[in-house]
């Protein structure tokens, strides 16, 4: 299994990856092992020396970052007030296949976007040999609501990023379908993620917003009333440091039995609601994470 190796029909986006920052990446990780992730070995980007673990679905991935504090303060200033609300989701990317292009588009429509910037790293393959990543990004931060913002990324050399040896995992996770996002005041977010994933949002409403990406996967963001609606019995300490952030991941397997098996194999307590089990932010380091059935085609 590989991800999409060119764009979709229609100009919609879709999910890339997601940043989940850590002081602690290696502890970070073996929290997620005992999640029933596989969890790939720390990394370091060449460019600018932050570290991160990597956990591998069909098409997404999920970013362990660490090492933020030492890195250059040009590059990682705006992730550093995160840690004012603790550990957690900050960064949420959707995929490109032109990046300069799409970066000239960003720029005509007021985005302030960054430079275009490597994400370069070296990656063990399944034979022991090491290759290097070709990744590239630029950020698009909104200085009032810095982790409601969303950035773009594009992958050159996509066989180093979405290796299927590294896509399976004892809980049976196949990809992410959605992220969910906590906001003081959804309406303020409207414009600026529908200009990124390029729609109107599915759901538009003044306590939620819904994004459909081109894969189907969801980009949601819930008010900070609803969001304890949508991941009912679970203890949400919502910081209001910064006006809201990403807070759960969606997460589709192929048993959700085995997932419950691996999630008490590693020590985890779970809740059922709707047919999914949420996993609550303390055990996965700020996120809550909701595993639900996949479709029959994955």
């Amino acid at each position: 299994m590989t991800a999409d190796q060119g764009p979709p029909p229609g100009d919609t986006r879709a999910l890339d990856h997601y940043v989940l920052q850590v002081h602690d990446v290696d502890a970070a990780g073996a929290a997620f092992e005992h999640l029933g992730f596989q969890v790939r070995p720390r990394m370091t980007h060449i460019e600018f020396g932050t570290c991160n673990r990597v956990v591998q679905f069909r098409n997404t991935y999920l970013e362990l970052l660490g090492g933020l504090e030492a890195a250059p303060s040009d590059i990682v200033r705006e992730y550093l007030p995160r840690f004012e609300c603790g550990e957690g989701l900050s960064h949420v990317s959707l995929r490109s296949y032109d990046l300069e292009t799409d970066r000239r588009a960003a720029a005509e429509g007021g985005l302030d976007p960054g430079p275009i910037t490597s994400a370069r790293r070296e990656v063990v393959m399944p034979d022991e040999s090491v290759e290097e990543t070709d990744s590239d990004f630029f950020y698009m931060w909104r200085r009032e609501r810095l982790y409601l913002s969303l950035f773009l990324s594009v992958h050159h050399r996509p066989h180093t990023i979405w290796i299927p040896e590294y896509q399976e995992h004892p809980n049976t996770a196949v990809d992410t379908t959605a992220v969910t996002f906590v906001s003081d005041d959804p309406l303020l977010d409207r414009d600026y993620f529908s200009k990124i994933y390029r729609c109107a949002p599915a759901t538009d409403e003044p306590d939620v917003l819904r994004f459909r990406g081109a894969r189907g996967d969801i980009g949601e963001v819930f008010s900070r009333t609803l969001i304890h609606e949508r991941y009912p019995g679970l203890d949400l300490d919502l910081s209001d440091r910064q006006p809201g952030y990403p807070i759960g991941l969606t997460i589709s397997v192929r048993a959700l039995d085995r997932c419950r098996a691996a999630l008490t194999d590693g020590g985890t307590d779970c809740t059922m609601h709707e047919g999914a089990l949420l996993v609550p932010p303390e055990r996965a380091h700020g996120a809550v994470i909701e595993f639900v059935p996949a479709t029959e085609d994955a």
